[in-house]
């Protein structure tokens, strides 16, 4: 079986641009400062609008200077012959994203590559491959913010070992990581100082609330089919995300985002997972039977169904995930008010409270890392 491949970052970073220090990474300095937001996007066939919503959101967020942002645009797909996982490169000036993703961003073509056909094959997608691969371009001194774009569940292990999950578990395994969907998750986590922001085309399961809960971040569900809408709100967001983040002084407000509603992913109502729970043998044999879509809704772990079980043993992704969560006040200010929708949990059409708390905890998180490196720089002047 042939290796899969991988696109990864190997251009050499322009030294003192600015935004980030002389190796393409953050920097301590106040005038160094970077948030690198990564767009990690599902290119599989039934992503069509979604993939034009972003190309959209790219060129309105490029229409002017984005100084102390740098924009990333990583992609993940499958087929039965591969699993395709590629990035921009660490340092790509804001003309180039453009032209990226104007010219190479294509349902079922991963950029960089001769593939034409990776149209995602089975139901569930490589998620866990397209979150493993930043650990292997970003460092624990970035701070990042990951917009997560898809329509399908990871490859839950209740769903089987189709010839794609087969390959995505060997990508996994040549690149370093474990292959296990949740330990993957819960490794980036504990390794990158980074804020996940899944936007679901679907109904939330267990694994993105997980990776919003852990990070910070929230879950959006989009309630529009318009990406020129859509695409609008998610701009907002990101200039929401840059005044506060690198201008901590300025008084922002939280943008409602129309478009969207909010899953309020929280500690408080999550049980984390070390591990993708066992297949139950029945799940497995009445998804087979299912349709593409259905199967995807039907046997993935949900919130409700873990919670009977032990809780797992405190991973460090949730040790340091509730140390930030009182970092920041927990849920004091800014508290959302929920709705429960059956398949739903959670979900809240006050958007604007749960997008302060994720504005919050990515300015806390970035100040605090400053703060902690300041005396050690200033003991080397």
């Amino acid at each position: 079986m042939a290796t899969p491949p991988t696109t990864t970052s190997t251009d050499v970073p322009t030294v003192g641009e600015v935004g980030g220090g002389d190796d393409g990474h953050s920097s301590a300095s106040p005038s160094l400062r970077t948030l690198h937001v990564v767009f990690l996007i599902d290119i599989t066939g039934s992503m069509g609008s979604q993939v034009q919503g972003v190309k959209d959101m790219v060129l309105r967020f490029c229409s002017v200077d984005r100084l102390g942002i740098r924009l990333h645009i990583h992609t993940f797909t499958e087929s039965y012959d591969g699993c395709y996982v590629t990035s921009t490169p660490l340092v790509m000036p804001q003309p180039d994203v453009v032209t990226y993703v104007t010219d190479k961003l294509q349902l079922c073509c991963p950029p960089d590559t001769a593939v034409t056909n990776a149209n995602g094959g089975d139901g569930p997608e490589n998620t866990a491959a397209g979150v493993a691969a930043l650990a292997k371009k970003f460092t624990p001194d970035d701070n990042i913010v990951c917009f997560l774009i898809t329509d399908a569940d990871p490859h839950h292990r209740a769903f089987g070992r189709s010839a794609e999950a087969i390959l995505e578990e060997e990508w996994l395994k040549d690149n370093g990581f474990p292959t296990d969907i949740y330990e993957v998750l819960n490794h980036v986590i504990e390794s990158l100082n980074v804020t996940f922001v899944p936007i679901l085309y679907r109904s939330p399961s267990t694994w993105f609330n997980q990776a919003a809960a852990l990070s910070g971040g929230l879950v959006l569900l989009p309630a529009s089919t318009d990406s020129a809408l859509l695409a609008s709100g998610l701009v907002s967001l990101l200039d929401a995300l840059q005044t506060r983040v690198l201008h901590p002084d300025a008084d922002v407000r939280a943008p409602s985002l129309t478009g969207f509603r909010a899953l309020a992913a929280s500690l408080d109502d999550l049980t984390p997972l070390t591990a993708d729970p066992a297949p139950d043998p029945a799940v497995v044999a009445a998804a087979a039977g299912r349709s593409y879509k259905s199967r995807r809704r039907a046997a993935a772990p949900s919130a409700a169904g873990s919670r009977g079980r032990p809780g797992p043993p405190r991973s460090a992704a949730m040790s340091r995930a509730r140390a930030v969560h009182h970092a920041i006040g927990g849920d004091a200010e800014g508290a959302v008010s929920t709705t429960e929708v059956p398949g739903e949990s959670q979900v809240t059409d006050d958007v604007a409270a749960s997008v302060e708390r994720l504005l919050r905890t990515a300015a806390g998180r970035f100040h605090g890392k400053l703060a902690a490196r300041r005396p050690e720089e200033d003991g080397r002047k």
